[in-house]
């Protein structure tokens, strides 16, 4: 019985281990070890003002995506907008909409901090009004303290 026990336990323990991260045979790996976001509804206005809907749907559950900075860019990547990470650790709780109470966006001292399951939309005022065209086409990147970034293209309206 002690034998029967074994052998499955280990059968299971392989099994998921190849399940989920190749890990017996094929290239190992680990879609859980870096964070994700969905970035979706991006809205950029003529003044500079983002508003964008964001969802943390992977990765690491010991920690947060630290967002340190959002930038807006052309389609030649000339960046016409940048929020840093001083800006972001200042927006106001009343600028983020929480899609979920027990998971929400915090800032943090270096920015926007997502738990595994925060999700919301956040709107960010530049310090001093931009003049964008509208009707131009847009880039919005969702930049990470570990260097992964996330886009959603727009229209400047």
């Amino acid at each position: 019985m002690t034998l029967a026990a074994g052998v499955l336990s280990g059968g299971a323990t392989l099994y998921s281990y190849q399940a989920f991260f190749n890990g017996l045979w094929g290239g190992m790996h680990n879609y859980s070890k870096q964070p994700h976001l969905q970035v979706t509804e991006p809205l950029v206005q003529t003044d500079g003002k983002v508003k964008v809907s964001l969802y943390r749907d992977g990765g690491p559950d010991t920690y947060g995506a630290f967002v340190v900075e959002v930038r807006v860019q052309d389609a030649s990547g000339k960046v016409l907008e940048r929020f840093k990470a001083d800006q972001l650790a200042e927006v106001p709780a009343g600028s983020i909409d929480q899609l979920h109470k027990l998971h929400p966006i915090k800032t943090g001292p270096y920015g926007l901090v997502l738990p595994l399951g925060a999700g919301g939309v956040v709107d960010l005022k530049p310090p001093t009004p931009a003049s964008l065209s509208h009707g131009e086409s847009v880039t919005l990147t969702i930049i990470d303290v570990g260097g992964a970034n996330w886009s959603a293209d727009t229209i400047v309206k």
